[in-house]
């Protein structure tokens, strides 16, 4: 599981040792009708 810590402005800030990994920024589950 990805952690990503969400700031008051909404955004999504990915943790430096994630991005040294060079993973892709997480997306939101939304399931599609």
């Amino acid at each position: 599981m990805i952690e990503a810590a969400v700031t008051s402005k909404g955004q999504v800030t990915i943790p430096a040792a994630i991005r040294r990994a060079g993973s892709p920024p997480p997306r939101p589950t939304t399931p599609e009708p």
